[in-house]
C-alpha cells in the first residue's frame, strides 16, 4: 500500500500504522466527489492579510507557506485514514522554510471547520528523524500559550526568537486539548505529518518521536512561517494545482508516489534553490492545491476554485509583490469547462493581482492528452482547448509575462504528450526531473523585477 511507504529518514520500527482505505476504493470515492460543490466548505476568511510592516527596514516575510483545502476528508492522499478526533493528541507538522531569519511568527489556520480549534499548546523546533525535534521554542498568541481560533479564522502568533535556516526542516508540534470535531489542512503535503493516539497528551515539547505513532501525508492545522527580514526582501507566491504542488504519480490512475515525501522537489522548491543562488532577496510560496481549478471546484479536497481563494491564498503571505499563475488543466478534465471560460477566468486572476498592486506571470498549460485522468477518460478533447488557452496565454499582454513550461517539458516529436523523462507513470504530473526543468524555465529576472 502507498500509505504505509515510509517517509524519508525511515519510519521506527514497532510504532502504529495508520488504517488503510484500499486504493481501488479511494480512486472510486475521488471520482464520486465530481458531484460536490464548494458549499461543502466554508469561504476563506475576507479579510486583510496581517501587517507585514514596511518595507526598506524590518518587516515580516513569509518563509513557508500551503494553502488550506477543507477540513472534511477523513483520509490524506496516500489513503491513511486522519487519526481524529484529535481529543487531547498532538500534531507534529514538518515544514521546510525557504527564507533564513532569527526572528520568526507563525500562523494557524481554521478556516474550513464548522467548530471553534483550541490549540492547548503550539511548539517550534528543529525536525529530527521519525518524528523528533530539537530545541522547542514556546510559541505564544497575545502573551498566552493557548489560543481557540473562530470558525473560518486564522490566528498569527507573537513573534519569537527562532534560527529558522533555509532549507533546513523545523517541527511545528500543536496540541488539542479537546476534539474540534475538524481540522483544517492542506490535503497533499508531499512531507510526512506524526500524531499521537488520542489521549495521549500534550507532547508539544517531547525530543523524541516515539509518541508519535501515527503518520499521514497532510499537513494540519499550520498555515504560514515568517520571518523577519530588512532591505528589499518581498515574497512571489506560486497558485496553481497539483502541478505546483508537486504530484508525482507512481501507477496510470494518478496514486501518489511517497517515495519522493520529504524531498522537496516541488517546482517552487527548485526555484527557490536558484534564487538563493543568484542571492535574489525573494521567497517563494507554494499556494498549490491538487484537483484545483480557476474557475470552479468539484472536489473538496481541491479547495476553492482560483478565483475564490486568490486573496486568501495570494496577498495573505507576508509582503506578497507577485504572483506565477499555472492552472487550467483541470478546469478542461475534470470540470469540463471551454477554452474560453478558462481564458475569461485567467484574466481575472490578472485583474485580481492588479487590484492587489502585484506583478503576474502566467505559465502556459503542460500536456495530458494520453494521462487517463485529465486526458482519455475525463477530457478526450482538451488537447484542443488546451492549445487555444496556450496560444491565449503567450500572446497575450495583460500579463507581466510568460513562462512556456509546456514547451519546456513536451515531447518535441508529439507536443501533446510529456516527454518520457519529464513525465511520472500517470502521463499528467511530472517527474522530479520535470519539476526541476520547469522551475529552469522561469526567468529570474522577471522575477527581480518586483519592488518592495
Amino acid at each position: 500500500m502507498v500509505g504505509n511507504s515510509a517517509p524519508a529518514g525511515g519510519q521506527a520500527s514497532g510504532t502504529a500504522q495508520p488504517k488503510q482505505f484500499p486504493r481501488a476504493a479511494l480512486f472510486v470515492a475521488l471520482v464520486a466527489l465530481i458531484s460536490v460543490v464548494t458549499a461543502c466548505t466554508q469561504a476563506p476568511p475576507p479579510g486583510p492579510p496581517p501587517d507585514a510592516g514596511a518595507c526598506g527596514g524590518v518587516h515580516w516575510v513569509a518563509s513557508w507557506g500551503a494553502a488550506q483545502t477543507d477540513a472534511a476528508i477523513g483520509f490524506d492522499i496516500a489513503a491513511s485514514a486522519l487519526p481524529g478526533p484529535y481529543d487531547q493528541q498532538t500534531i507534529r507538522n514538518v515544514i521546510t522554510p525557504h527564507l533564513t531569519g532569527s526572528r520568526a511568527r507563525l500562523h494557524l489556520t481554521n478556516r474550513y471547520n464548522t467548530n471553534p480549534t483550541t490549540f492547548g499548546a503550539v511548539t517550534v523546533g528543529a525536525s529530527r528523524p521519525n518524528g523528533g525535534m530539537a530545541g522547542p521554542t514556546a510559541v505564544r498568541f497575545g502573551g498566552n500559550p493557548s489560543v481557540t481560533i473562530a470558525p473560518g479564522q486564522d490566528a498569527v502568533s507573537d513573534p519569537f526568537d527562532l534560527a529558522v535556516t533555509a532549507f533546513t526542516p523545523l517541527a511545528v508540534s500543536l496540541y488539542l486539548p479537546s476534539a474540534p470535531g475538524q481540522i483544517t489542512k492542506h490535503w497533499i503535503s508531499n512531507a510526512t505529518t506524526y500524531i499521537t493516539p488520542e489521549g495521549v497528551g500534550d507532547q508539544t515539547a517531547t525530543a523524541s518521536g516515539a509518541p508519535f505513532a501515527q503518520h499521514v501525508e497532510s499537513w494540519l492545522g499550520v498555515l504560514a512561517l515568517d520571518v523577519e527580514a530588512t532591505g528589499t526582501t518581498r515574497t512571489i507566491v506560486t497558485l496553481g494545482d497539483s502541478l505546483t504542488d508537486g504530484y508525482v504519480a507512481n501507477t496510470v490512475l494518478s496514486t501518489l508516489d511517497t517515495s519522493f515525501s520529504n524531498t522537496n522537489y516541488r517546482y517552487p522548491d527548485v526555484l527557490q534553490h536558484r534564487i538563493t543562488d543568484a542571492g535574489l532577496p525573494l521567497s517563494i510560496i507554494n499556494a498549490g492545491l491538487g484537483s484545483n481549478q480557476v474557475t470552479g471546484s468539484i472536489f473538496p479536497i481541491a479547495g476553492p476554485s482560483a478565483l475564490d481563494r486568490f486573496t486568501a491564498d495570494v496577498p495573505y503571505f507576508a509582503t506578497t509583490r507577485g504572483v506565477i499563475i499555472f492552472e487550467g488543466i483541470n478546469d478542461l478534465g475534470l470540470g469540463f469547462a471551454p477554452a474560453a471560460k478558462v481564458i475569461d477566468g485567467l484574466q481575472q486572476l490578472i485583474a485580481k493581482a492588479r487590484d492587489a498592486d502585484l506583478k503576474v506571470w502566467l505559465a502556459t498549460i503542460t500536456p495530458a492528452s494520453n494521462a487517463i485522468i485529465d486526458g482519455t477518460l475525463t477530457a478526450p478533447n482538451s488537447e484542443r482547448d488546451r492549445q487555444t488557452i496556450n496560444h491565449w496565454i503567450r500572446t497575450q499582454t495583460l500579463a507581466d509575462g510568460v513562462f512556456d513550461f509546456d514547451r519546456a517539458v513536451r515531447n518535441p516529436t508529439n507536443p501533446a504528450v510529456l516527454a518520457d523523462e519529464y513525465s511520472s507513470a500517470d502521463h499528467l504530473h511530472l517527474s522530479p526531473a520535470g519539476y526541476e526543468r520547469i522551475a529552469d524555465t522561469v526567468d529570474l529576472n522577471q522575477l527581480a523585477s518586483t519592488t518592495c
